[in-house]
């Protein structure tokens, strides 16, 4: 008697690359994604900006292995590389600038066209109050993750009477453009205060004439009564012009959020905030 013969069989395993940023079936260097909506993708999905991986931040990023195939940092991988997919490298005949990058994205685009339907798109918005030599002046608040830097305009900060801790310069590129602008910018300290309550924060901002060339409306009566009777009080619920005076980058981003979100469907989600709930995603 002989042992029955075994059948063996051989399996090709294929691992798909899904794309960090949008989950499609792609390596994360070729996503079609824009800079500014990859580094909002991370965030709504908890990921580090550094390694990528899921449960921590970029601050508290440990991961040796992180280095930019394009430029040699060790802060952020090559899909994430702004000098090289956004900005043109610089000729070898130009002098160098003396000045810091930074990348911002609070220069929105213009109104769409007609022939795009309709929908509601929120943002990250918020209100608090500045409060400055025993005078408190209202101010309407976006968060903005793809910013590494908070920003304040020149106007409500000359009003309120902010004390200048210090000025620099940076060479800032822009939303959606290839042209990099230098400029010296004043920093300003300010104290926020929660409308609701006595609690305060106190952060530094760089002055800027404008945040948002377009405007920026705030939830409508009827979202902000829906969310009230599923007991989330929005922070940015009044009627507002659209004006935006305080942009919060990722400097100050986690000093604001606290950590707390709530789902609302597919397009739709709460952050919590120190300041109240804020709503961002698209309705319609």
């Amino acid at each position: 008697m002989f042992p029955p013969k075994r059948k063996y069989f051989l399996h090709t395993i294929v691992e798909k690359k899904v794309c960090d940023f949008c989950s499609e079936d792609h390596e994360s260097k070729n996503c079609h994604l824009s800079m500014s909506e990859r580094h909002k993708s991370l965030y709504d999905q908890y990921k580090c900006k550094r390694c990528l991986k899921k449960g921590h931040k970029k601050p508290l990023c440990k991961a040796k292995w992180v280095k930019c195939k394009l430029c040699n940092s060790q802060s952020h991988l090559e899909c994430l590389c702004y000098s090289h997919s956004v900005v043109p490298p610089e000729s070898k005949n130009d002098k160098k600038e003396i000045a810091s990058e930074t990348n911002v994205s609070f220069l929105f685009p213009g109104n769409p066209s007609k022939d795009i339907p309709k929908q509601t798109i929120y943002y990250q918005t918020l209100r608090a109050k500045i409060v400055n030599n025993n005078c408190e002046y209202n101010v309407r608040i976006i968060c903005d993750s793809a910013s590494e830097r908070s920003y304040i305009c020149e106007s409500i900060a000359e009003r309120a009477g902010l004390k200048t801790v210090g000025k620099e310069k940076l060479k800032i590129f822009t939303f959606a453009s290839n042209e990099a602008s230098v400029s010296e910018l004043k920093r300003k300290r300010i104290t926020l205060k929660n409308c609701n309550s006595d609690l305060v924060i106190t952060l530094e901002a760089l002055t800027t004439k404008t945040i948002c060339a377009s405007k920026i409306s705030s939830p409508s009566s009827r979202m902000v009564e829906l969310l009230q009777n599923e007991g989330f009080e929005l922070s940015d619920s009044g009627a507002s012009s659209g004006r935006v005076d305080i942009l919060i980058g990722n400097d100050y981003l986690s000093a604001v959020l606290t950590g707390r979100t709530h789902r609302l469907n597919n397009c739709l989600m709460l952050y919590e905030s120190v300041f109240g709930w804020t709503l961002s995603g698209r309705d319609g």
